[in-house]
């Protein structure tokens, strides 16, 4: 890994089944399905951070 503690949300307009469950399998830390709202995007930026 080049840079260990980097932080990926995965967004996508497809569910959360497919590539970007294989994505979150890789090592991705969040996901958020579009269309969202900046609240939803807070919080999950908020939810990835802490951990």
């Amino acid at each position: 890994e080049a840079r260990p503690n980097l932080k990926v949300i995965v967004c996508s307009g497809y569910s959360i089944d497919g590539p970007a469950r294989q994505i979150l399998d890789a090592g991705a830390q969040g996901f958020i399905q579009k269309p969202f709202n900046l609240s939803a995007l807070l919080e999950k930026l908020e939810e990835v951070l802490k951990g």
